[in-house]
């Protein structure tokens, strides 16, 4: 084998290594986020967060879970902060004898949320801004049910 072909070799498998690394890590900028969800019972235990409450107080990435309280026309907290790049595991109980939805357009978030059951959404946000939560169900935006979610 030539020189030439070791280093194109060599080069082929560094780039190799790069992208693994890249889309195991969710380190791509283009990736706003990933969803998935799982619907549960109502957990026994509240957790709000490793921290405690709803604001992160460091730039280091977290595995952050938020419990969120979906009844008629609110959604409690309604505002949430947390830091770029933050796994975000949402915990949705709805309550209040109505189905709703939680919605954020940008992520691509759009998900059931039956009544008197807990579903799981998790996304991990990567791009910094100010983004709008709200229940897509009838007219519930339009009557409070919405929130904001920023990202630091």
């Amino acid at each position: 084998m030539s020189n030439k072909s070791i280093i194109i070799w060599v080069i082929v498998v560094v780039i190799f290594v790069v992208l693994i690394y890249m889309f195991s890590a969710g380190n791509l900028a283009s990736n706003p986020g990933q969803v998935s969800t799982t619907t549960a019972e109502t957990p026994s235990g509240v957790i709000l967060n490793n921290l405690g409450s709803t604001t992160a107080t460091t730039t280091k990435p977290q595995s952050r879970i938020i419990e969120v309280a979906a009844k008629p026309f609110s959604f409690t907290p309604n505002k949430i902060m947390v830091n770029s790049g933050d796994m975000l595991e949402l915990r949705i109980t709805t309550s209040g004898g109505f189905a709703h939805n939680f919605s954020i357009d940008e992520f691509g978030i759009n998900e059931p949320l039956p009544n008197g059951q807990t579903t799981v959404i998790r996304f991990t946000p990567m791009k910094k801004g100010t983004y709008t939560f709200y229940c897509a169900v009838d007219s519930h935006r339009e009557r409070g049910m919405v929130g904001t979610l920023t990202v630091n």
